[in-house]
């Protein structure tokens, strides 16, 4: 529904909505068709060999799905706009139904990829095939794979052995933005003031916390940061006990 209301902004473009949300409160009461004509073309495709499908359970016997919607650059670059520009707005005014499972409270706008470091990808998979299904599918060489096709420039998907794909790219929501440091939620630290061992269900006591003299026990100021109440800093006047055995493993 979001792409028909954007698309539907666009003059050139032929889809309409007549309900933004729908005619009915409840999901159940009405159909996409009842709202939008979106459905009656299976694919958006760009001036730049670039394909996204609508809806991949169109009937294929139909000449519906058939259709096809074409942006040029320019349509291309105002949908970008609008859907950069008007995401929060679409959501914010959103019925309550729709905002239940929180899914859409948390989508964020894409503004870049990043690639997954193929020895990350290969440390988690031992096979990698170049299609889901099972009856054609043939192992790839990850580190040899090129990363689009080059006429296109779409990702070439590759997948696990049970056919599911693994994304090499994953979505930046923010680009260039400044450094800052990390924040700890002062309400989920509470072993860093404990004697006890942390997860021990015996609650033993941890043993190198009670060698330490207490003129050796470092000193801790937690610093909340403003508006934020329960994340902030941490400043120690030594190494905390509880690191110091992995300290001394190192």
């Amino acid at each position: 529904m979001f792409i028909a209301y954007l698309l539907n902004q666009i003059p050139s473009m032929p889809v309409h909505v007549m309900y933004s949300y729908g005619p009915c409160k409840d999901f159940k009461e009405w159909k996409i068709e009842d709202a939008t004509n979106i459905l009656y073309f299976g694919y958006i495709s760009t001036s730049f060999a670039f394909a996204i499908m609508i809806l991949d359970y169109l009937n294929d016997e139909s000449d519906n799905s058939q259709k096809t919607i074409t942006l040029h650059l320019q349509d291309t670059l105002h949908l970008n706009r609008l859907m950069i520009n008007q995401y929060n707005e679409f959501v914010a005014n959103a019925p309550a139904d729709w905002l239940k499972d929180g899914w859409l409270q948390h989508c964020e706008v894409v503004r870049g990829w990043v690639q997954v470091p193929v020895n990350d990808i290969l440390s988690v998979h031992d096979v990698i095939y170049n299609s889901p299904d099972l009856d054609v599918r043939q192992p790839v060489d990850l580190p040899l794979l090129p990363l689009h096709e080059p006429g296109t420039q779409r990702e070439i998907k590759v997948y696990d052995k049970e056919g599911r794909h693994i994304p090499c790219f994953i979505g930046r929501t923010h680009i260039n933005s400044p450094e800052c440091g990390i924040l700890i939620n002062l309400e989920t630290i509470p072993q860093l003031f404990s004697l006890y061992v942390a997860h021990d269900e015996h609650l033993n006591l941890d043993a190198d916390i009670l060698d330490i003299d207490d003129r050796e026990r470092p000193s801790i100021n937690v610093y909340p940061q403003a508006f934020l109440w329960k994340y902030g800093h941490l400043q120690s006047s030594s190494i905390l006990p509880h690191f110091k055995t992995f300290i001394k493993i190192v």
